[in-house]
């Protein structure tokens, strides 16, 4: 499990709802897990692997422009994500 200073938020808020939307992601509970990690990205919207996780998410969800448009937001701040991110 990623360390909360391995990833690229310092907001503990934001961090605590990207774990319960990724754990909620692992588990195929889609739509929790899209609650979850939208909060996340308001809380810090620069938050890079939330917003990987949001993608994919959309993914699951069938939602592609949403999953496009996420996953950009991802690569735009995957310059500040850790290695391990």
């Amino acid at each position: 499990q990623l360390q909360i200073a391995e990833v690229t938020t310092t907001s503990m808020e934001a961090y605590n709802h990207f774990l319960k939307g990724k754990e909620n992601y692992d588990l195929w509970n889609h739509i929790d897990a899209q609650r979850f990690l939208e909060k996340a990205v308001e809380l810090d919207p620069t938050f890079a692997i939330a917003y990987y996780y949001l993608a994919l998410t959309h993914h699951r969800l069938g939602d592609n422009k949403s999953r496009d448009e996420t996953l950009e937001k991802a690569k735009a701040f995957s310059e500040k994500a850790s290695e391990k991110e």
